[in-house]
């Protein structure tokens, strides 16, 4: 990984979990760590909780990444649901016809 690559950390539902002081002092030793003794790029603001929404498409966005389906054909790209033990998030793609049904 090349030391200009730009690193973000995201937590997810596990940390929201432990309350405010305890996720707080998790993330504060992660940016300590990345700014101290490591030669990554980043920054205290890429160092964050994620909520279920962000979760859920950054998942969504890296497996169809990975299996080379973005940008296919609707039939073609892969629903996700994660299941966790805090919380549950599914990403899918709605084909256009659906979006105008939605979107009314």
């Amino acid at each position: 990984m090349s030391e200009n690559a730009p690193t973000k950390v995201g937590a997810s539902a596990g940390l929201r979990q432990l309350g405010v002081d305890a996720s707080e002092r998790i993330l504060q030793a992660v940016k300590d760590v990345l700014k101290v003794k490591s030669s990554l790029n980043s920054d205290d603001d890429w160092v964050t909780v994620l909520d279920g929404t962000q979760e859920g498409a950054y998942q969504w966005v890296t497996i169809n990444y990975l299996l080379g389906r973005l940008c296919k054909k609707y039939s073609q790209i892969v629903p996700v649901v994660d299941l966790g033990d805090g919380s549950v998030q599914m990403a899918y793609a709605i084909s256009k016809p659906m979006l105008q049904r939605l979107q009314g």
